[in-house]
């Protein structure tokens, strides 16, 4: 169910390429000023965004809108719900994100 990002906008190539060709200087610029400190993340691709929302509405823990007036959507304009129990996700919050979310979600 892998899914391959386009852009349905005219000149979308071109569109495309102006953006890495940004995120190329952003990047450069980064490393000229970078914190040996902080660790350098990478940007996930749009295609990889695309595989970790197909794997996680495959396993239900998202659930995405369907039903012919959804499929008429552009993928981006779908509703999506997480499946998930609101006591498991303050739970897990709680857990890693230690007592600011704790009291962020009993405030």
């Amino acid at each position: 169910m892998r899914r391959e990002i386009q852009s349905d906008k005219p000149g979308g190539d071109a569109h495309a390429e102006e953006g890495e060709a940004k995120d190329k200087q952003r990047r450069q610029r980064n490393r000229e000023h970078k914190d040996p400190t902080v660790p350098e993340l990478r940007v996930p691709t749009p295609n990889e965004l695309a595989l970790v929302l197909d794997s996680l509405v495959a396993s239900r823990a998202l659930l995405m809108e369907s039903g012919a007036a959804a499929l008429r959507k552009a993928e981006g304009e779908r509703k999506i719900v997480l499946n998930i129990e609101q006591a498991e996700v303050e739970r897990v919050l709680g857990d890693v994100g230690g007592e600011k979310w704790r009291n962020i979600l009993t405030g």
